[in-house]
């Protein structure tokens, strides 16, 4: 769930979507923080840093994610694990942006 919530919110950053960790998610407040640059911060996991890099080049060139995007994660997650992050990817990125669309608001009176 922490690895996943971590893709959600890094999603939203970059579509300047407001969000928060989700509470049952485990996502640390320092890791939380640190989220927007978490490139240069230790702090992040290779599997993480794998997924995020993914999840960034979902939002960003989706025709960009190549085999070794791929493999990256396929390493740390398998087969299995890899399509169940992109299916979750493609799932977040639909509703940031269509939340982004309508201006929704999500549970706590953030935008979507």
């Amino acid at each position: 769930p922490a690895l996943l919530d971590l893709c959600r919110l890094r999603m939203a950053q970059i579509l300047g979507c407001p969000a928060r960790p989700r509470p049952d998610a485990g996502v640390s407040a320092a890791q939380f923080a640190a989220l927007e640059g978490w490139r240069k911060d230790d702090s992040f996991a290779p599997v993480e840093r794998a997924c995020l890099h993914l999840a960034e080049k979902f939002v960003l060139d989706p025709h960009g994610v190549g085999d070794e995007d791929a493999a990256a994660v396929t390493r740390h997650l398998g087969d299995a694990g890899m399509v169940a992050l992109v299916e979750a990817l493609a799932l977040f990125d639909g509703f940031l942006r269509f939340g982004a669309i309508l201006g929704a608001e999500a549970e706590g009176g953030e935008r979507a």
